[in-house]
């Protein structure tokens, strides 16, 4: 089987994320995940929501995408797999992400708060997940 069902335009593979390291800072971490184009998504266990412990009916499992240029995760998305990508490819059509980097990503901000605010409880901190990196600190 050559594709994915569903996954169209979507492609398996490493994704290169930056997270918190022992002693401050931030390195590189390898996760695997679904790239497309200068964003990526990859499943990630879900430890709090919005701050607060993880009631029982809450998936215990999120989407959290990644700019891939920059390595840095843009948001959590709570929603089932076709949704998360339909979302994603929305949000890519707000910029050339693959044109962003850390210095202009601020000039982005209220664009992509606008866009968050249209689909309310569903973009969240990618903070209330565990990264790769968590068994290392």
């Amino acid at each position: 089987m050559d594709k994915w069902p569903g996954w169209d335009g979507w492609t398996p593979g490493g994704i290169r994320i930056r997270g918190p390291v022992k002693g401050g800072g931030s390195g590189d971490f390898a996760t695997a995940g679904w790239i497309k184009g200068s964003l990526a998504m990859d499943l990630r266990p879900r430890v709090t929501f919005w701050g607060a412990p993880l009631p029982g009916d809450v998936c215990d499992f999120a989407w959290v995408v990644t700019h891939v240029p920059t390595g840095y995760a843009m948001c959590g998305i709570d929603a089932p797999p076709a949704m998360a990508q339909s979302l994603v490819d929305d949000l890519s059509r707000l910029t050339d992400w693959s044109l962003i980097t850390v210095e202009s990503a601020v000039f982005m901000d209220a664009r992509i708060r606008a866009f968050f605010s249209e689909h309310p409880g569903i973009f969240f901190s990618p903070s209330d997940t565990l990264g790769p990196w968590d068994s290392a600190l």
